[in-house]
């Protein structure tokens, strides 16, 4: 170590000077000041000792020249390289250098060099940095090496080396160990590691050595599988590379590495296995499923075979997770996975003379997720043995499960789609198995269904209505349409009924008497009901803002009107639009009325109270009573379309239309006319006194955009297209 820039010692490297001639000790302390090292004194062994076993004293290096007896010297010495402290400290002895026995003693007792007497300090001084230097190089190696081997270790690294010109080839210890060999058996060739390769593996493995031999190929790089002495494989990858002669640049050598990658292996081989599979019932999942599917499509195409794909769903399963949680479902779908693979297994219900390979079949069940699976019957399946495989999986799923303290019993339902018959794609055969599997629940459950296009199209159609209403999904396609209510003797728009469409991205544009029953049904109704009033609001109170004083009328269905909170959904609608409740008509049907008279009395009461106006929609189609009507205070009567179809050639048509105005006119109640489509309607009404009309002879129903146009010019032709 050199003089810092200061000039100052290094405390952190001192030099411990052992001898008992204080002349000696001042001129070492200065030639050691001069190198930039600190100097601390001994005079006899015991001092010595203390000092070392100072913390304070970071002593790096050690002069021992004590001589009360011959032997201190190297006693001193003996028992500083015992103490693992100490045994790194550069020791300098004092010694005769013609008494041989006594070097050799020095050395032994692990002196780091010794010199002669007398003792130049300035030499001393540089000696003892160069052994300072030499000993922190010797350490860092040591660690690197211990480092490296460290490394080699966690790793898994195990090295070879063979010598060309010689024959002869050295493994590591770790080489040894990772194939299972004792240390002390003779490895001869290289290629004796090929006895040990897994038989797969070979032939890939022995071109990989071999190419090293060959003239211009350097490196190599291979992974394989190693069977070790106790059977067990592991993965290792193995590099390898020719080192050339440095005279004659010859091949003399060829040096490896085998690395053990088992642990990246498995878990590589997991990670894949768990994104083609689901993990809790080890089934394909349906990437899986429809990747088999697929090829399993080519193969059926290119031979001319049928193959069927089977949709299978646990009936009432929700029901079991929601009351006995989650862990018993997932007991339940591990136990009905291991009964359909018992199901498909069963040569009684498949024949081997229909299936060339059953496992083929048990390897294409799949779990598609929540309660669903699937299985895929293929080499070219007759399908008269499919309803026999159905009644089959029926019967074993329907067998009592015990769980726990739980014994259940569940059903399962079976769609089924066959190719090339019902679809020649993946998502075809899927689709109508969907289809089918619906059609199989709605009519009764735990059975199955082939797909018809004739009987399931129906079926199909109202799923897709119910399950995207069920997911809230109308909202996102849905819109209003509004037609006007025309005050037939002025020609004036005053009222637009709000119609809800829905534009489904599969089935098309949806009107409401297809989609309004469906969420009647499922309950969705009240959340649409809400969506479409409160989207009748706003649009109106946006038209007031644009100076057109106009009415909205919404269609309330039989749940709606019959729910006890309809009254405050409407008021705290109006509220949020700050639109004032006489601009708002509730339209009912007269079987609303009849249903609940009570409730009705109630429910139009409370709508009259806050200023809601009540019409009867389509009156005249169902039975009501005069004394009724006389009850309810009723604002206006609607006739029904069928009614007003004819005029004025069908005089029973005529006679009930003239009736009902007169009706609506004593009752003090304004009258619609309904479906007006000619200038013949409108004069027969006009003649009659008919308030308003409604119909595509003044506009159909039209999106906001342009009924706001048509308040503008309601004589525009485009509103009657």
């Amino acid at each position: 170590m050199k003089q810092n820039n200061s000039g100052q010692t290094d405390n952190n490297r001192s030099v411990l000077i052992a001898t008992p001639d204080t002349e000696n000790q001042t001129a070492m302390a200065k030639a050691l000041e001069k190198l930039g090292l600190a100097s601390l004194f001994a005079a006899d062994v015991d001092a010595v000792y203390r000092n070392l076993e100072n913390a304070e004293h970071k002593i790096a290096a050690v002069f021992l020249d004590l001589h009360q007896k011959e032997t201190d010297n190297i006693e001193v010495c003996d028992k500083i390289r015992q103490n693992s402290q100490w045994k790194n400290l550069v020791v300098l002895v004092t010694a005769d250098s013609n008494n041989a026995s006594l070097l050799t003693q020095l050395y032994k007792a692990g002196a780091s060099e010794w010199v002669s007497k007398p003792v130049n300090a300035t030499s001393l001084g540089v000696k003892i940095l160069r052994l300072l230097d030499d000993a922190n190089k010797n350490a860092q190696q040591a660690a690197n090496r211990s480092h490296l081997l460290r490394t080699k270790k966690v790793a898994k690294i195990s090295e070879w080396t063979w010598d060309i010109r010689n024959k002869t080839l050295t493994w590591s210890d770790e080489l040894y160990k990772l194939v299972g060999f004792s240390n002390d058996i003779r490895v001869a060739h290289h290629n004796v590691i090929l006895d040990y390769v897994h038989e797969d593996d070979k032939q890939r493995v022995s071109d990989h050595i071999n190419n090293l031999f060959k003239k211009g190929r350097t490196e190599s790089e291979t992974e394989y599988r190693l069977v070790k002495t106790n059977l067990e494989t592991v993965y290792v990858q193995e590099r390898a590379e020719v080192l050339p002669d440095e005279n004659t640049g010859e091949p003399a050598y060829i040096v490896g590495i085998i690395q053990d990658i088992t642990r990246h292996r498995t878990a590589e081989e997991k990670i894949r296995y768990l994104a083609h599979h689901d993990p809790l019932t080890d089934l394909p999942n349906r990437s899986n499923f429809e990747k088999n599917l697929k090829q399993a499509i080519i193969k059926a195409t290119r031979y001319g075979h049928k193959l069927a794909v089977m949709l299978l769903d646990l009936d009432d399963f929700q029901h079991i997770n929601d009351s006995l949680g989650s862990e018993v479902g997932d007991a339940l779908l591990r136990t009905v996975s291991n009964r359909l693979h018992q199901c498909v297994r069963d040569s009684d219900i498949i024949s081997r003379n229909t299936f060339e390979d059953l496992k083929s079949i048990n390897d294409s069940i799949a779990r598609l997720g929540g309660d669903e699976f699937i299985i895929l019957l293929e080499n070219n399946i007759d399908p008269s043995v499919i309803p026999r495989l159905c009644h089959r999986i029926i019967s074993s799923i329907n067998k009592p499960i015990n769980l726990d303290s739980h014994t259940l019993e569940v059903g399962i339902s079976i769609g089924i789609a066959l190719y090339p018959l019902d679809a020649l794609d993946p998502v075809g055969l899927i689709k109508y198995a969907d289809v089918a599997l619906y059609t199989a629940k709605s009519t009764g459950k735990n059975k199955f269904q082939f797909y018809d296009s004739e009987v399931n199209r129906k079926a199909y159609r109202r799923f897709k209505i119910e399950s995207e209403l069920a997911q809230q999904k109308f909202a996102e396609k849905a819109y209003l349409v509004y037609q006007p209510k025309i005050n037939i003797q002025t020609g004036k728009a005053v009222c637009f009924e709000a119609l809800v469409r829905w534009q489904h991205s599969e089935l098309g544009l949806l009107m409401p008497d297809e989609f309004i029953p469906i969420a009647e049904n499922s309950g969705i109704i009240f959340s649409l009901g809400k969506w479409i009033i409160e989207n009748a609001l706003k649009q109106t109170k946006l038209w007031h803002e644009q100076g057109h004083t106009i009415d909205v009328s919404i269609n309330l269905s039989a749940r709606q009107f019959a729910a006890k909170d309809i009254i405050d959904t409407i008021k705290t609608s109006l509220d949020k639009f700050d639109l004032n409740a006489n601009h708002l008509i509730v339209e009912i049907t007269e079987s609303m009325l009849l249903k609940n008279f009570d409730h009705a009395a109630d429910i139009i009461c409370g709508l009259k109270d806050i200023g809601v106006r009540v019409y009867i929609d389509d009156f005249g189609t169902s039975y009501s009573s005069l004394k009724h009507l006389s009850i309810f205070p009723i604002d206006g009567l609607q006739i029904d379309t069928s009614f007003i179809k004819n005029l004025p050639e069908n005089t029973n048509d005529a006679t009930i239309a003239t009736t009902i105005i007169a009706l609506a006119k004593n009752l003090h109640a304004k009258v619609v006319a309904e479906g007006v489509e000619n200038e013949q309607h409108l004069s027969f009404l006009k003649a009659h006194d008919c308030d308003q009309a409604q119909g595509f002879y003044f506009a159909q129903p039209m999106q906001a955009e342009r009924a706001g146009r048509f308040l503008e010019n309601p004589q525009n032709t485009e509103n009657q297209q």
